[in-house]
């Protein structure tokens, strides 16, 4: 993800860390573990980007 710099207009990027605890359990599967990952970072980014000043 990129996103303007408001100082200088170049794009920078953005980097996300999940760390998991232990009230909900992961999956067992590689693929359903990343198809869960993508949909929370699907559902996170939108608003963490707005809170940045991305459009």
């Amino acid at each position: 993800m990129r996103a303007p710099d408001a100082d200088q207009g170049s794009p920078r990027k953005y980097a996300v860390l999940v760390e998991l605890g232990e009230s909900k359990p992961v999956p067992e599967d590689v693929v359903d573990r990343r198809k869960a990952l993508k949909e929370f970072i699907n559902g996170f980014a939108p608003s963490a980007l707005r809170a940045q000043g991305c459009s």
